[in-house]
C-alpha cells in the first residue's frame, strides 16, 4: 500500500491473508492466540520405591533425587506422562503452525506497507518483532 486510495483494495487483500491463516476471529474477534505449551515434567511424576536386598531382609528406598527415566515411574504415572507428552506433542504441533500463520501475515503486512506508514503505525513491540 502506497498511499489512502490504496486502502480498500489492500484491506480485502489483508482479510483475504488472515481468513486463509485462519487469524481472522483472533483479529475481529479479539480471540486469543495459543500459548506456547509446557512440556510436562517427568520429574512431578510418582517414582516406583526401590527396594534393596539387606542381608536376611529387603528395605524399601527413596528414589535418588536425579532425574528419572520414564522406566523409573510407577505403572500409573508412566500412563499419565504418556498421556501429557502425547498431549503437549498435539498442542506444541497446534501452536507451532498458528505461530507459522501469524509470521506469514506479519511478513505480507510488513512487505504491502509502505516503510513511512508502517513507521508511523507500528510500534515496534514484542508483538510485532516475533
Amino acid at each position: 500500500m502506497t498511499g489512502p486510495t490504496d486502502w480498500d483494495n489492500w484491506n480485502h487483500q489483508f482479510k483475504a491473508e488472515a481468513i486463509a491463516a485462519h487469524l481472522w476471529e483472533h483479529i475481529t474477534q479479539d480471540e486469543p492466540l495459543l500459548e506456547k505449551p509446557s512440556m510436562p515434567l517427568i520429574t512431578s511424576y510418582q517414582r516406583q520405591a526401590i527396594t534393596r536386598a539387606n542381608s536376611d531382609r529387603s528395605q524399601t528406598v527413596e528414589a535418588s533425587g536425579s532425574e528419572p527415566r520414564a522406566s523409573e515411574l510407577t505403572d500409573q504415572a508412566r500412563i499419565a506422562f504418556q498421556l501429557d507428552m502425547q498431549v503437549y506433542i498435539q498442542q506444541e504441533k497446534e501452536y507451532r503452525e498458528q505461530d507459522k500463520a501469524v509470521q506469514k501475515v506479519k511478513s505480507w503486512i510488513t512487505n504491502t506497507v509502505a516503510p513511512h506508514y508502517f513507521k508511523i503505525a507500528c510500534n515496534p513491540t514484542k508483538t510485532l518483532a516475533n
